[in-house]
């Protein structure tokens, strides 16, 4: 039918970050910020900086987190497991 969109290879991404693990990832963030804009770094330490931060920020509110899926880690035991589909 037209108007229809039909999804394959649909996966299935459980959320592996607990609710501490995105608190102090949000507070790292916030740390390597304040850092960039009050210390005195070169631009290649700046750049590195906000790209830690804008990953920690990504992941924190996502809820997953890449490298954790690759190594079985997952912070969200005893609390419900949710699905994002990509």
């Amino acid at each position: 039918m037209a108007g229809q969109i039909i999804l394959k290879n649909i996966k299935i991404v459980k959320k592996n970050l607990g609710v501490r693990d995105r608190i102090f990832r949000l507070i790292g963030a916030g740390f390597l910020i304040l850092l960039s804009l009050t210390a005195s770094m070169s631009l290649p330490e700046y750049i590195l900086v906000w790209i830690v931060a804008i990953i920690l920020i990504l992941t924190a509110t996502v809820g997953i987190c890449p490298a954790y899926t690759l190594f079985g880690i997952n912070t969200r035991k005893g609390q419900e497991q949710t699905r994002l589909r990509r």
